[in-house]
């Protein structure tokens, strides 16, 4: 294990693995460099707020207790806003991808939306706005790394309801998410199938002046046997693995980035991947 990560580790009575999963990417992704994240993302929501000002006062202290508040500081929030989504009596698990789209939803940003067909290469421009950076991305049938299929469809897309305008077409489109002005400061990414493989970096270009920004891969979160587990991928490419009903507050090492399958661990699935930029 590594001494310099730190795990949260299971609660029975709440079935707080969705979390445990989670937090422990984004406590470690802090831990190795508070100053940059604090500055991108302390303000990002509520939840950024308050789990950041625990996680300082842990990075001074070495106050575990500090962790184990914050998942449940989190947990009750949620729990008080959508108890179906969010049950923390131990009835049920959590739902990740609501999860994922509530820690990763922006209170001051908004990305625009289009309804944009593969065939005819048209777009339609929607209403509707996002404030998350966690999407779903369509799925593939052939082999395609994350990054490949961001760029290819401009930014994120995912599957949609809609058909072509052209009356000769009328194929289904995919309904995309645009960043207009500035890339997000991290993002979550639900992966559809073991066909689209991580890589460990990510880059993207946006706005006018067509800024481009370097994204790392930070985690993985895993799913099995109605269980989530985490694997955390430190700056270098070492590889840790994370359940916190396993292996408690560690973080075992596994081996480097590009040794590793991404998509399965200990018998789990990938459910989703963890960026942040650099």
């Amino acid at each position: 294990s590594n001494t310099a990560l730190h795990g949260h580790i299971w609660n029975a009575s709440t079935w707080s693995c969705a979390y445990d999963g989670l937090l422990t990417i984004l406590l470690n992704m802090f831990l190795e460099n508070p100053l940059k994240y604090s500055e991108d993302l302390q303000n990002y929501n509520e939840y950024t707020s308050m789990l950041f000002d625990l996680w300082h006062r842990f990075a001074a202290t070495g106050n575990t207790d500090l962790l184990d508040q914050g998942v449940i500081e989190l947990q009750n929030k949620l729990h008080t806003q959508n108890s179906s989504d969010f049950p923390n009596d131990g009835s049920r698990g959590t739902d990740m991808y609501a999860l994922l789209e509530k820690v990763f939803n922006s209170e001051t940003r908004q990305f625009s939306r289009d309804n944009y067909c593969k065939k005819c290469k048209t777009c339609t421009p929607l209403q509707e706005q996002r404030r998350s950076a966690f999407w779903s991305i369509a799925a593939t049938r052939s082999p395609e790394n994350i990054g490949t299929n961001l760029k290819k469809h401009k930014w994120i897309s995912d599957a949609g309801n809609s058909r072509c305008n052209n009356s000769t077409c009328n194929k289904r489109t995919v309904k995309r998410t645009i960043v207009d002005k500035h890339s997000p400061a991290w993002m979550a990414i639900a992966c559809a199938s073991d066909t689209q493989s991580a890589k460990p970096t990510l880059s993207f270009t946006a706005g006018e002046n067509s800024d481009k920004t370097i994204y790392r891969l930070k985690g993985i979160i895993y799913l099995g046997d109605y269980h989530f587990a985490a694997r955390y991928v430190t700056k270098d490419g070492s590889v840790y693995f994370h359940d916190g009903q396993q292996t408690g507050r560690q973080c075992n090492y596994e081996d480097e980035f590009n040794q590793i399958d991404p998509y399965e661990t200990q018998g789990k699935r990938a459910v989703a991947y963890i960026y942040a930029s650099i």
